[in-house]
């Protein structure tokens, strides 16, 4: 059963429950389409959906481009979700902050390593983003730790994972 609320600030646009698949990484046609989302994006400010861009520290060349691409993909107003961390990361908050002006907001989270240890902050880190993520964006073949945990956390909740 699909769970369907309005949103707030659009009547005409459905807001799915980040639990209904059908939201995981649609293009913008398709959310037309289906009737998911309005034709006047502008005036709703809600996010649709929440994207968590992770990755190794060390991208590949070409890695930027081919996620910017993606999240060109989605239609407007989304929220990216990322960590204080470089490489994808930073990838990730830099889209967010070049298309602040489409609808695209960002939400960054801090891993508490001096608390907590590197591997304990950066996976409760995780745990964390991974909970209000919707669907995850990563790099193709990463096989660091902390990327492996959050495709393993996105895994562990049901949450779908891209790989560029």
């Amino acid at each position: 059963m699909i769970k369907i609320s309005r949103c707030d600030n659009c009547p005409k646009r459905i807001k799915p429950s980040p639990s209904d698949s059908f939201t995981l990484g649609i293009s913008k046609i398709e959310a037309l389409e289906r009737g998911e989302a309005c034709d006047d994006y502008k005036k709703c400010k809600e996010p649709r959906v929440n994207i968590v861009v992770f990755g190794p520290s060390n991208p590949k060349k070409g890695d930027m481009s081919k996620l910017f691409e993606r999240l060109n993909k989605e239609n407007p107003p989304f929220k990216i979700i990322t960590s204080t961390c470089g490489g994808w990361d930073h990838f990730g908050r830099k889209y967010a902050i070049e298309n602040k002006n489409r609808g695209v907001s960002l939400e960054k989270f801090k891993a508490k390593i001096k608390e907590k240890g590197w591997e304990k902050g950066v996976f409760e880190c995780n745990e964390e983003m991974a909970k209000i993520a919707d669907f995850g964006i990563t790099q193709k073949g990463a096989k660091t730790k902390g990327t492996s945990n959050m495709v393993e956390t996105m895994k562990k909740l049901n949450k779908k994972v891209i790989y560029l």
